[in-house]
C-alpha cells in the first residue's frame, strides 16, 4: 500500500507539472497568435502596391506644379530674357565688326571686277552675277563709270 500512494503522488505530480506546461503552452501559442495577428495588421496598414502608387502621383503633382512655374512665371522670363541679351550683345558686336570687314572687303573686290570689264557689259554683269545685291551696284554703277569710286 506504501508503494501505491507514493506512485499515486509521484503520478499526481506528473499530472499536475504536465497540466502546468499545458497553461504555459496555451499562453504561449495564444501570444503568437496575437503577435501574428499584430503584424498582419501593421502589414495591412503600409501596402507596398499602395505606396508607390501614392509616391508617383506625389511626384507627379510636383512635376506639374514645376512645369506650370516655369510657363507661367513671368519673373522667370525676365531673368531669361536678361541673361540672353547680356550674352548675344558682345556676340552681334564681334559679329557685325568682322562681317563688316569682310563685306567691304568683297564689295572692293567686286568693284575691281566690274571696272575692269568694258562700260557697255557692266550693267549686265551686275544684273547676272550679283542677283541679289545687283539693286546697290546698279546704283554705283554711275560711280563706277565716272571712276568716282
Amino acid at each position: 500500500m506504501n508503494n501505491e500512494i507514493i506512485t499515486w503522488i509521484i503520478q499526481g505530480v506528473f499530472l499536475l507539472v504536465y497540466v502546468i506546461i499545458f497553461f504555459i503552452q496555451k499562453s504561449q501559442i495564444e501570444s503568437s497568435k496575437q503577435i501574428n495577428a499584430s503584424m498582419k495588421n501593421f502589414m495591412d496598414i503600409f501596402k507596398i502596391d499602395e505606396l508607390k502608387k501614392y509616391v508617383q502621383l506625389k511626384e507627379e503633382r510636383i512635376n506639374m506644379q514645376v512645369k506650370d512655374f516655369v510657363s507661367n512665371s513671368q519673373e522667370l522670363k525676365r531673368i531669361a530674357f536678361e541673361a540672353t541679351n547680356e550674352n548675344i550683345e558682345p556676340l552681334k558686336k564681334m559679329y557685325f565688326d568682322q562681317m563688316g570687314e569682310e563685306h567691304n572687303e568683297l564689295i572692293l573686290f567686286a568693284i575691281a571686277a566690274i571696272k575692269s570689264q568694258p562700260e557697255e557689259e557692266r550693267q549686265s554683269l551686275i544684273e547676272r552675277g550679283l542677283p541679289k545685291t545687283k539693286r546697290y551696284f546698279l546704283k554705283m554703277l554711275d560711280d563706277i563709270n565716272n571712276d568716282v569710286i
